[in-house]
């Protein structure tokens, strides 16, 4: 894989171990050989309660060279699920935002303007028109899908402080984070069409969507600058923060793996600022699910 020098490899297990062993400028089975000596002790504990100067201090066992995460550590690994119409589309295009995903050539939004829907971005909302109107999500929250309308309303029209959400999600560690309650149902779908497409009762819409879709997951490589650590709720995390609490998750994972303890619900949600795609080149792995 080209251009993944000083990323961590979160995606995949074993090429987690190389770019650890990579990272300290060490061979990764001293990364094991540390993750099999103190299992027992990282797992009774989570991510910020995790010694790291313990793990630095191993590591310097077998290197002289300086820890400096800021220089060495560029960006880690994630993993998205989604569903897609066209398999091919995906390492051409880049993975959008939900805005971007609506209102560029996409086949989302190829797939809603074929079926009498389109999208117009006024400020900092999008709007969507269908039968020539535009829909006015408030007027369903009364009705028996109201969290869906709300939910509709909320990602493409801002919350009670004006915010929308329209970020790319992805998780930290690869695997079967299709098993995740928190995205499972998005095998199925994209949730904003399901969601927009059950107000309007257009049911009949998603199931064929989901005949002509399949699911995958794409991993991508992400700036650390980029990132928002679900955890972090308060957005408070600066760069070297983040660093140092991925490596922690890291070796919870790791650590987890080993006893055979690890559960997708264990999995960290990251989040890429609001307004960023991924680009078709930082997309390396796609797998069909």
């Amino acid at each position: 894989m080209e251009n993944l020098k000083g990323i961590l490899l979160t995606h995949d297990h074993d090429m987690l171990y190389k770019s650890m062993g990579s990272l300290f400028s060490i061979e990764p089975i001293y990364i094991r050989h540390y993750i099999t000596s103190n299992c027992m002790k990282i797992v009774r504990c989570n991510e910020d309660e995790i010694n790291l100067q313990h793990f630095f201090f191993f590591v310097h066992k077998f290197t002289d060279k300086e820890i400096d995460l800021d220089m060495n550590m560029k960006g880690i690994t994630l993993s998205h699920l989604t569903t897609r119409l066209n398999r091919d589309e995906i390492s051409k295009v880049p993975l959008h935002n939900l805005f971007d995903a609506l209102t560029m050539d996409t086949c989302l939004s190829k797939f809603f303007y074929e079926r009498g829907f389109s999208f117009r971005k006024e400020k900092s909302k999008l709007k969507v028109i269908y039968g020539g109107k535009i829909i006015d999500w408030s007027h369903f929250f009364e009705t028996f899908n109201s969290g869906a309308a709300r939910m509709v309303s909320n990602r493409l029209e801002g919350n009670s402080k004006g915010v929308t959400d329209k970020c790319v999600n992805g998780f930290l560690f690869g695997g079967e984070i299709h098993k995740h309650g928190d995205v499972r149902h998005i095998r199925r779908c994209p949730e904003i069409l399901d969601n927009m497409l059950n107000v309007l009762k257009r049911t009949d819409l998603i199931e064929e969507w989901i005949e002509k879709s399949a699911p995958y997951i794409i991993s991508f490589k992400a700036k650390i600058e980029d990132i928002i650590i679900d955890h972090d709720v308060y957005y408070k995390f600066n760069n070297k923060q983040k660093r140092f609490y991925i490596l922690k998750a890291c070796l919870l994972y790791l650590a987890k793996s080993f006893l055979e303890q690890w559960d997708a619900y264990d999995n960290h949600i990251i989040r890429l600022k609001d307004d960023l795609n991924v680009s078709a080149t930082d997309i390396f792995d796609v797998k069909k699910i």
